[in-house]
């Protein structure tokens, strides 16, 4: 055993086992003096240890570094836990076994168990079958937009063709009738001709009534102010009214005022009707209109005409069920006043 030797002084050194032992104190050489088996032995002294950290057991001088990362409670949870017997003394703890217990049951150890995370990750397989099911829904939804996208093109397709130009009527121009004796104001361009939609009359009954679409808006309006003119017309010992072509909801409207009309035809005063629904009438350079139901006792009080109870052609336009139940628009000193008549004969009840 080697032992280093201060001068002047103590020291401590290593022993084979862990520990440390007290150094020698320096000696003076031989040729100073004689030296004695006392003096070589010195005093004698009560060794002072010095306290180091404990070494696991059955750890040799080459142990794994694990040792050193690890707390002392995970290493004796990993004894505990084991059932085979002691390890031999120069034995060292392997790392799948410290991975293991550093498992669940080990609450309070913040060291993850980086195998288990690993294997949890996607593989290259996965990641594919992930795209490839996010590609088939985004198919499948693009089909069905695009079916819906076709379906709504055919639509607004079939709209354009319906309206003014009448594209759909394109095929039969072949078949246009060529009026080359008439001048070239004396034509008349109708896109359509055809019947009303309704069922067929009796015998003795007036004819179904045509309906033909003219596309100068001007001339339209010259033949329907020389129809106000004179109402008849006689053509082919038949007799021909003209008319505008207006909705059904506009017609019903029109009737409901009916009343006031008739009141404004006896006194000769001039109305007009005006597109969409307004009724306006002038008399003695004052004009009054109706829109609206209160707008009727207001024209009634502007010329001076008397009350006139008419239908409320706001709920008879939206359901058909109440025609035949008109409301009284008395126009009284405190203003509109709300009066149900009795219902006609025929006229459905609630």
């Amino acid at each position: 055993m080697s032992q280093n030797v201060k001068s002047g002084g103590h020291g401590l050194a290593p022993n084979d086992n862990g520990g440390v032992i007290p150094a020698l104190r320096a000696l003076p050489t031989k040729s100073a003096y004689t030296s004695t088996p006392r003096d070589l032995m010195g005093r004698t002294k009560r060794s002072t240890m010095t306290p180091t950290t404990p070494r696991m057991q059955g750890e040799g001088p080459s142990a794994s570094i694990h040792s050193y990362l690890h707390t002392p409670g995970l290493l004796a949870s990993h004894h505990e836990a084991s059932n085979m017997a002691p390890s031999s003394p120069g034995s060292t703890v392997s790392e799948d076994s410290l991975l293991t217990a550093a498992g669940p049951r080990d609450q309070g150890n913040p060291t993850p168990d980086w195998y288990a995370l690993f294997t949890s990750l996607p593989k290259k397989e996965d990641l594919q079958s992930i795209v490839q099911e996010v590609k088939t829904t985004l198919r499948t939804e693009i089909a069905s937009l695009s079916t819906s996208l076709q379906d709504l093109e055919g639509r607004v397709t079939a709209l354009e063709n319906a309206g003014p130009t009448m594209q759909v009527h394109h095929p039969n121009h072949s078949y246009d009738r060529q009026l080359t004796d008439l001048p070239p104001e004396a034509r008349l361009y109708i896109d359509r001709v055809h019947r009303a939609l309704r069922p067929k009359p009796p015998p003795l009954a007036p004819s179904q009534d045509v309906i033909c679409y003219i596309q100068d808006t001007q001339l339209k309006e010259d033949i329907m102010k020389e129809a106000r003119r004179e109402r008849s017309w006689r053509y082919k010992g038949q007799t021909v009214e003209l008319y505008n072509d207006l909705s059904h909801l506009t017609l019903q409207t029109r009737r409901a005022l009916r009343p006031i009309t008739t009141l404004l035809q006896g006194d000769q005063i001039r109305y007009r009707w005006h597109f969409l629904f307004t009724l306006t009438a002038r008399n003695d350079n004052i004009e009054a209109s109706i829109r609206l139901p209160a707008d009727v006792p207001i024209l009634l009080n502007t010329l001076r005409l008397p009350a006139t109870p008419v239908m409320d052609w706001t709920d008879c336009t939206l359901n058909e069920r109440y025609l035949g139940r008109p409301v009284a628009l008395v126009l009284g000193a405190d203003g509109l006043v709300g009066d149900t008549v009795p219902p006609h004969q025929g006229s459905h009840e609630e």
